[in-house]
C-alpha cells in the first residue's frame, strides 16, 4: 500500500475517533436520560454506583481519546514519505484534528505547516498559509494571529 494512502487512512481514523471523543457528551446525555427514565420505574441506585458509572465513562472518554491521539501521531509520522504539496494538505488536517485533542500539539504542528508553506512555489504559499492559520484558529486563536 503506498504511504499516502496510509497516511490518509491513519488521519481518517484519527479524525473519526476525535469525532467520537467530542460526542461522548451527547451520548453520556444520552446515556443519563435513560438512567433516569430507569431510576424512575426502578428502586433507587445507590451513589457510589452511580459515582462508579461516571468514572467508567470518563476513563472510556479518556481512552479514546488517548487512541486518537496515537492515531494522529502515528500518521504524522509519515508525512515524509509524501510530496511537499501533499504534506501541506495532510498536516492542516492533523492541525484542525489535533486542536481537539491537544491544543500545544496542534501549535507546534501548525507552526511545521506554515514552514513548509515558505517551500512551496510561490503562487501556492499564501494558500498553504491561510490553511495554517485556520486549521489552527479553532483551538489557539491567539497562535493563529
Amino acid at each position: 500500500m503506498p504511504i499516502r494512502a496510509i497516511a490518509i487512512a491513519l488521519l481518517a481514523a484519527s479524525c473519526a475517533w476525535a469525532q467520537a471523543t467530542t460526542s461522548s457528551g451527547e451520548i453520556a446525555s444520552i446515556t443519563q436520560s435513560k438512567s433516569a427514565i430507569t431510576k424512575a420505574s426502578t428502586p433507587k441506585q445507590s451513589e457510589p454506583e452511580t459515582k462508579a458509572e461516571a468514572r467508567a465513562r470518563e476513563n472510556e472518554a479518556r481512552a479514546k481519546k488517548a487512541l486518537a491521539l496515537r492515531l494522529l501521531k502515528r500518521s504524522h509520522s509519515g508525512n515524509q514519505e509524501l510530496s511537499l504539496e501533499d504534506r501541506v494538505s495532510v498536516l492542516s488536517e492533523q492541525v484542525r484534528t489535533a486542536g481537539r485533542l491537544n491544543p500545544k500539539l496542534a501549535r507546534t504542528w501548525a507552526d511545521e505547516l506554515f514552514a513548509l508553506a515558505n517551500q512551496l512555489p510561490s503562487q501556492m504559499t499564501t494558500g498553504a498559509q491561510e490553511k495554517a492559520v485556520s486549521a489552527l484558529a479553532a483551538s489557539d486563536p491567539d497562535h493563529a494571529l
